[in-house]
């Protein structure tokens, strides 16, 4: 659900009934604040997506014609400081995208080891230099030295290896993005809505998936491969058809991505990628 921005363009396009989906009580509050005007074709549900199918249930809804996904983290959610999202002002090492429950960064900072927050740093954020960075950040941490968002950007820019300094954003952006997923397990989230979501859709329903870093569009890219019939192979056909019957096709081979005026007007927007993914009628199968 977010803040309610695709809902809103959804609904003033003539969709009947949307049901929106969030983890964060914050964003729910601000998007029924939002859509207000549309109180009689909105329901909002405390939820993380993963649980779609049961929280569908308990609504009655078996099918729909259609599931749009954005993923990550929000601007409301990176430009409130107290969230710990960000790091270009200083608040609590939180992250939690549902502050109500789960483990802050600062918790889960306490429990690991250097190899698990090295790990963390590779998985989730292809780091560069992730054991010695891993080493320093837990280092600090037990010093007393690290107990903000600032604390933690100054340290990574102070310490980052050569090839995360080279990157156009900030050295700190991927050592955020990587602690963030770890504490909302969000890569296990999405992997779970891939499995659920396409057995929800109506023939002819889609599934629209909005992602910002790559280690979530890749996973999109190849379960949306998959649902279609397209598998890889060696070769110079880099891709076959399976011979069973699909229920499904992409719409995006590629992902749409924004415009450049898109990009102007939301900066944001510039690492945002959406592929789409319809269920076939019965006569299409």
């Amino acid at each position: 659900m977010g803040g309610g921005g695709h809902t809103e363009a959804l609904l003033q396009r003539g969709i009947d009934r949307v049901v929106g989906l969030d983890r964060d009580r914050d964003a729910l509050a601000a998007a029924a604040n939002r859509l207000r005007d549309f109180n009689d074709r909105i329901t909002l549900i405390h939820s993380p997506f993963s649980k779609l199918t049961e929280q569908l249930r308990k609504n009655g809804i078996s099918e729909v014609d259609g599931i749009l996904v954005d993923l990550g983290v929000s601007s409301f959610q990176l430009d409130t400081a107290s969230r710990g999202f960000g790091f270009r002002s200083t608040g609590p090492l939180d992250m939690r995208m549902d502050q109500a429950s789960g483990e802050t960064a600062a918790s889960m900072l306490d429990q690991w080891e250097p190899r698990e927050l090295a790990d963390v740093l590779r998985t989730y954020g292809e780091v560069p230099g992730a054991w010695k960075l891993a080493h320093r950040i837990l280092e600090a941490r037990a010093a007393g030295e690290l107990e903000t968002t600032a604390d933690l950007a100054t340290l990574v820019e102070n310490w980052a290896p050569a090839a995360l300094r080279k990157r156009k954003v900030h050295p700190a952006t991927l050592v955020f993005q990587a602690l963030r997923l770890a504490v909302n397990r969000e890569l296990e989230e999405l992997e779970t809505l891939l499995e659920d979501a396409p057995g929800l859709l109506r023939p002819g329903g889609r599934l629209a998936v909005i992602s910002f870093h790559s280690l979530e569009d890749r996973r999109v890219k190849w379960a949306f491969r998959k649902l279609a019939g397209r598998l890889p192979q060696e070769g110079p056909e880099r891709w076959r058809l399976e011979t069973k019957q699909v229920e499904f096709r992409e719409v995006t081979r590629k992902p749409i991505v924004g415009t450049e005026q898109e990009i102007r007007e939301n900066p944001r927007a510039r690492s945002a990628k959406l592929r789409i993914l319809e269920k076939l009628s019965e006569d299409e199968t």
